[in-house]
């Protein structure tokens, strides 16, 4: 469950956090809804945190008894969400939950690594605190990834980390990669992963469709600007290409065209300067558009539309089953499931907080 909002955009279409709604489309889950950043900060405002938390404990109550593990995700601290941090403080107490940070890591920076989770565990009593379980280190760049080739079970696709680095690490931050705080997971970068869809680019950039073709099913392995002559641009024409191009460059569209015909799947056409093929240009076009290609139009010149989507956030769109899906078992085979398994089949006694407290009382009286 995401107990709150990470972006308010989103209040007045959905009740949903982006990542609850994500899990019930990809996993068949069905999370309670998510409390908005409005309502958050209102209930900070006026004081009343332990009402907030008290939502949220209704709302934890609402999810299908016969899970054995409940994860709840905290607020991400932003410039626009300041509070996160008491919070997710709140929300861990309130709760009785066991905390494991996600976080990323420069193995050439194994100082700043230590003093980050030194300050996020602090709001929580430390690395040493029994609340506290461990971190699972994602995007990892310079490690060996050998699932991309060869694709292995959960809990299989073992990294090990430079010793130097670990060592370093556990030099400022002693518990660290111990049974204290558990080094549960190392994921390295994976290229193939981040691909999106040539519709969610079009969302991204706000396009107007020309033809949407397989848009929801190709992928973007790369983006290429292209604007010089038809001889000097061979090399983009290639699998996954997604081609920016100026609406007006008749030449480029029409050997994108042909590219097509000959059996390249591009991943799209993003046209320009707000300029659509003429009507000569659109005729020897069809042929290609049968193919699938995806071609749209953006009022951003090429420099602009190109800068937008460097800056596009990475996070997976809440429909997008199939990347998630391969996303959640590439992490998980990065995963220490023989730790993961054996401390959740011990006996935890849950501690009833203040707001869980008050919630049960609530609800005997309201059903005498």
């Amino acid at each position: 469950m995401k107990p709150f909002l990470q972006d308010d955009t989103l209040d007045k279409q959905h009740s949903l956090d982006s990542s609850s709604a994500l899990t019930m489309h990809a996993f068949g889950l069905n999370p309670p809804d998510s409390i908005s950043r409005q309502h958050v900060e209102r209930m900070l405002g006026d004081d009343n945190l332990d009402d907030l938390m008290e939502e949220v404990i209704a709302n934890f109550h609402t999810i299908d008894d016969g899970h054995d593990v409940i994860i709840c995700e905290g607020l991400v601290p932003t410039t626009e969400t300041s509070y996160a941090s008491q919070i997710n403080r709140a929300l861990a107490h309130a709760l009785d939950a066991k905390i494991i940070f996600v976080s990323t890591a420069d193995i050439s920076k194994p100082a700043y690594l230590a003093d980050k989770l030194d300050v996020h565990a602090r709001e929580f009593g430390g690395v040493i605190d029994s609340r506290t379980l461990g971190v699972i280190l994602m995007r990892v760049q310079d490690v060996p990834n050998t699932f991309d080739n060869q694709p292995v079970a959960p809990g299989e696709a073992v990294v090990s980390l430079d010793p130097n680095f670990l060592q370093e690490v556990q030099r400022l931050s002693p518990s660290f990669n111990t049974e204290v705080f558990r080094l549960i997971g190392v994921v390295p970068f994976s290229d193939s992963l981040s691909v999106p869809r040539t519709w969610d680019i079009a969302t991204e950039l706000d396009a107007t469709w020309l033809n949407v073709g397989e848009a929801k099913t190709r992928r973007i392995n790369r983006i290429s600007l292209t604007a010089r002559s038809v001889a000097r641009v061979n090399e983009v024409f290639k699998r996954g290409t997604l081609m920016v191009v100026p609406g007006d460059r008749d030449d480029l569209l029409l050997a994108a065209g042909l590219a097509c015909i000959n059996g390249i799947p591009l991943a799209g056409l993003v046209l320009t300067g707000g300029i659509t093929p003429s009507d000569t240009v659109a005729e020897l076009w069809q042929s290609a558009l049968k193919t699938g290609i995806p071609v749209m139009s953006v009022e951003s010149d090429s420099y602009e539309t190109v800068q937008s989507l460097m800056h596009m956030s990475s996070e997976i769109p809440s429909d997008d089953t199939e990347r998630a899906d391969e996303v959640a078992r590439y992490v998980a085979a990065h995963l220490d499931l023989s730790w993961i398994k054996e401390y959740f089949s011990r006996n935890h006694e849950p501690r009833l907080s203040p707001s869980a407290f008050r919630h049960q009382l609530v609800k005997k009286i309201t059903t005498r």
